[in-house]
């Protein structure tokens, strides 16, 4: 059935309507396309410069607000620095093969008692894990 001039074909229907919801709609309260696609450009320029930031210092914790402050706004705040995996072995093994007391492991290294006493329980469950065999080999990659 070819289409009258009073019943217009899907395609006619369908331009017709895109050119009536092309401006701004009336009902809609989120913001021009235009200014999401400039913020969101600007946020993948942002990431692009952290990128190479990190790049030159692959090692280390990476925070936004600087090197050792995770909260910019909170200038008091210091982070302590991550403990490798050769601090972390060292402190079990004194605190645990040695019997040295945490406080005194604590008080050699210049880490706090609570950190010792947590590296501890942390070593104590992933050798509890490992003997187990409950460790995935991508983790015991990583390792070695």
């Amino acid at each position: 059935m070819a289409p009258t001039p009073i019943t217009p074909t899907i395609t006619q229907a369908f331009h017709s309507l895109s050119k009536t919801t092309r401006g701004a709609r009336q009902f809609t309260t989120s913001r021009c396309h235009s200014e999401v696609s400039r913020q969101r450009r600007e946020m993948f320029e942002w990431l692009k410069t952290l990128e190479r930031d990190v790049s030159k210092n692959p090692k280390g914790s990476h925070y936004l607000g600087g090197y050792d402050q995770p909260f910019p706004q909170n200038p008091l705040f210091r982070s302590q620095p991550v403990l490798d995996e050769g601090a972390r072995e060292l402190i079990w093994r004194r605190s645990k093969k040695n019997g040295e007391p945490l406080k005194v492991v604590s008080a050699d290294l210049g880490v706090d008692v609570r950190r010792v006493a947590a590296v501890v329980r942390l070593k104590e469950v992933e050798k509890r894990w490992i003997s187990e065999g409950n460790v995935s080999r991508n983790l015991m990659r990583k390792r070695s």
